[in-house]
């Protein structure tokens, strides 16, 4: 072992009285340990929340969504329904037709969006069987009174129940009775079941339904306003995006990460706004790494003066004061880092935070260990630990051997 080494780890191991450097020192280390473990924490409570957060998504969203870039029909092209047959990364996908309507039930009104597919297509929402809370996933293509079912805020506003008629009127049919001034008669539709997705953009604004309901409102152009794809693998969503785009050049797509950009930006921000704050436990540690380090030099002033007198160089005494700073860095962040993936360990496997059912649709705080970011909280600790030693290692170097000799 070289010998600045040894004499770091015995200034930091060694028998010593308790002083303010001892608390210092002390202090530094578990605000050091006590930093990372949180922040591997709090980092991982993110990560848990964004993945059950992204798997409610792909379970109602599209994960690509093709956009026609003109009025074209894009639900009758030949040649883009045979692309999308046979690609085999597709699990299934349908035309979507989206029109803006006013609600009508016993004198209450709200405005929402209406998402409806053609008959044959039905299948494609079969996704919301596990967001129906009551009533059932039933749309009466067939029926004289088609059925539709509606977002959970939707149903709070009107008090909707399954059973219940509504009328719908959209700005065309509004624009219709202006110009002919006689009334046109609203499309009545029946409340099958009422869905909550947790996200605001369907359960407070959104109908959905078979297309024959959209027939009745008089749409203008009566084109699909997009169609909507399901793939084996929703991450890996380029590839099929680069494919359309290149074969069509009339279409655009955007994948589900696009279609709630606003979500994730506000994730993100929040996980690097939480990173930063507590990043802030470390740094304040590691200016009680700087303050004990820089006590201690002025400590073991006689020391630095024995050690230059016997041969040791500046170099040496700088890897010394150096090394009880990385040391003591080191066994902290390697301590916290223990402690902070034995808490998300625990979560992940024990559920040790609960949460109520009846009022959360998960049982447990969730909990991801994303490796990166671990990663990256050791490295910024260290690193932090690394520049704290900067200063005291420099003034330990300057030490003058005559002045330090005559002081003992």
């Amino acid at each position: 072992m070289k010998f600045e080494n040894f004499i770091a780890l015995r200034y930091i191991l060694g028998k010593r009285s308790l002083n303010i450097i001892t608390v210092i020192t002390f202090i530094s280390i578990l605000g050091i340990t006590t930093g990372v473990a949180v922040i591997i924490v709090v980092m991982s409570i993110f990560n848990g929340f964004r993945d059950f957060t992204e798997g409610q998504i792909l379970q109602h969203d599209p994960h690509v969504r093709i956009i026609p870039e003109s009025d074209m029909d894009i639900s009758n092209n030949s040649k883009l329904v045979s692309f999308l047959d046979n690609e085999p990364e597709i699990i299934d996908y349908s035309p979507v037709f989206s029109d803006r309507t006013a609600i009508l039930h016993e004198g209450n009104m709200i405005i929402a969006e209406i998402n409806a597919v053609p008959i044959d297509n039905l299948s494609y929402l079969d996704s919301f069987h596990s967001f129906v809370v009551i009533g059932g996933l039933e749309f009466n293509p067939g029926s004289q009174i088609p059925g539709v079912i509606v977002g959970v805020g939707i149903a709070e506003t009107l008090s909707l129940y399954p059973g219940d008629t509504l009328a719908l009127i959209s700005p065309e049919m509004i624009e219709i009775s202006l110009r002919s001034f006689r009334r046109v008669p609203p499309v009545k539709v029946l409340v099958n079941g009422i869905f909550q997705t947790n996200n605001p953009k369907y359960d407070q604004n959104m109908l959905i339904g078979a297309k024959s309901v959209v027939d009745g409102l008089a749409n203008k152009h009566n084109n699909a306003n997009f169609v909507d794809i399901k793939i084996k693998d929703p991450y890996d969503h380029a590839e099929l995006q680069s494919k359309i785009e290149s074969n069509f050049p009339g279409l655009k797509t955007i994948s589900w990460k696009n279609i709630n950009v606003e979500l994730y930006n506000v994730m993100r921000f929040e996980q690097l706004a939480a990173f930063v704050i507590l990043s802030i436990i470390i740094l304040i540690a590691v200016f009680n790494v700087l303050a004990s380090l820089t006590m201690s030099v002025i400590d073991k002033k006689s020391d630095i003066g024995i050690l230059k007198a016997i041969g040791a160089n500046k170099e040496g005494i700088t890897r010394i004061f150096r090394n009880v700073g990385l040391f003591s860095g080191v066994f902290s962040t390697v301590l916290g880092t223990a402690l902070g993936l034995f808490l998300c360990y625990g979560q992940i496997n024990f559920k040790w935070f609960k949460v109520d059912t009846s009022k959360f649709i998960i049982d447990a705080i969730p909990v991801k260990i994303d490796y990166f970011y671990v990663l990256i909280v050791i490295i910024t600790s260290i690193v932090l630990s690394v520049i704290a030693t900067i200063y005291p290692s420099k003034r330990a170097a300057k030490t003058n051997i005559l002045n330090a000799l005559r002081s003992e």
